[in-house]
């Protein structure tokens, strides 16, 4: 008996996490989609900023708990349980909800085309096709180690990433335009 209601719950919690994965990575499309538009027509509307709001939020949201997960079954060497991008998402959440909607400056136009170049990279850790499928590349599982390695690609490549930009956040690509004078 214990060992059927063991199984129904393994099986109850691969499920939640497969379908947490599926929306994180229908999260990171959608914003491929709404970047790629964005530098299409250099413009920023309502829909596209509410779009990049919603969908970075979630990102946050389900990176933050998997990565919590991750610390607390020991299935991740670092101690602390947030990640560089759940940080990044909620600063591209930040900076989506403090533009203005019409034609984009090209200093802002530069801020977006460094989003999509980082949500490229987290495509590429997830193996997400341009072709869109709902789960990259993969089953996710609590007992596998896909999840666990698909994150620490993207935190990874998102460290380089911010390297290589000689930034500590993202908040160093738009700070002088919000900072006090």
């Amino acid at each position: 008996m214990l060992y059927a209601s063991n199984r129904t719950y393994r099986s109850y919690i691969d499920y939640e996490m497969q379908m947490d994965f599926s929306n994180m990575i229908q999260s990171i499309n959608d914003n491929r989609l709404v970047y790629e538009e964005i530098l299409r027509t250099r413009t920023l509307d309502e829909n596209q900023r509410i779009r990049i709001v919603v969908t970075n939020q979630k990102l946050a949201e389900l990176w933050e708990k998997y990565k919590r997960t991750a610390v607390h079954f020991k299935r991740e060497q670092r101690e602390y349980p947030y990640g560089i991008i759940s940080i990044t998402a909620l600063k591209i959440t930040s900076f989506a909800g403090e533009e203005k909607i019409g034609p984009l400056s090209e200093k802002d136009l530069g801020v977006i085309e460094n989003f999509a170049e980082l949500n490229a990279l987290w495509q590429e850790a997830f193996d997400i096709p341009d072709r869109f499928d709902s789960t990259g590349s993969g089953v996710y599982r609590f007992r596998d180690s896909l999840w666990v390695e698909r994150m620490q690609q993207a935190e990874a490549a998102t460290e380089s990433f911010l390297k290589e930009q000689n930034l500590e956040s993202l908040n160093g690509l738009w700070l002088e335009r919000t900072e006090i004078k």
